[in-house]
């Protein structure tokens, strides 16, 4: 919030902390002003709003990053992280922003036991792309989903069996995602 707007919880604004389904609904029943919460697009919460409200997604346009600090842009180039448009169009009617606006978008996972063993996590990661590319016509979230977003340097490394499924269909793997070999 700082990075983006210098703004400080606290001075300029009172912050709310609740679970995702407080905030959400301490905004519907517009107790709240402001809710952020995390999702790929379109977000069910998001549709949910937009359903009974409209709604004005905050973030920057194109043209507002385009002019932002290095220090303003810092926290989009950290490990797992990146900036990300939202395009308004997948709440339809019920977001009056007329353009995509940012957000800081993190790298989510799917994490298993390290001592699983290589051929089970291999078949469940093999199953799971072949299953999302079978699914993404009909799951338009599932669309934001892709094998490059899966591999890339996020701080973890990749299990020995979904590494060997990467490598079987042709993902390059950054050095940082490889597997431990300890």
């Amino acid at each position: 919030m700082k990075a983006q707007t210098g703004m400080v919880a606290g001075e300029d604004y009172k912050n709310f902390k609740g679970s995702w389904s407080s905030g959400f609904q301490a905004f519907q029943d517009r107790q709240i002003d402001v809710y952020s919460v995390g999702g790929i697009p379109p977000f069910p919460q998001m549709e949910q709003l937009v359903a009974t409200s409209t709604v004005r997604l905050l973030g920057p346009t194109q043209a507002q990053v385009d002019g932002m600090t290095e220090e303003q842009l810092a926290p989009s180039r950290a490990l797992g992280r990146k900036l990300t448009a939202i395009d308004v169009s997948a709440y339809g009617d019920g977001v009056s922003n007329p353009e995509p606006v940012y957000t800081f978008s993190v790298v989510v996972g799917v994490a298993t036991r390290a001592d699983l063993d290589e051929e089970t996590v291999y078949e469940v990661t093999k199953t799971f792309w072949e299953a999302a590319e079978a699914q993404r016509s009909d799951t338009p979230w599932l669309r934001h989903i892709t094998v490059e977003a899966a591999v890339q340097n996020g701080g973890l490394p990749l299990h020995p069996g979904a590494q060997r499924y990467y490598k079987e269909i042709g993902a390059t793997i950054p050095e940082g995602s490889m597997a431990s070999t300890n």
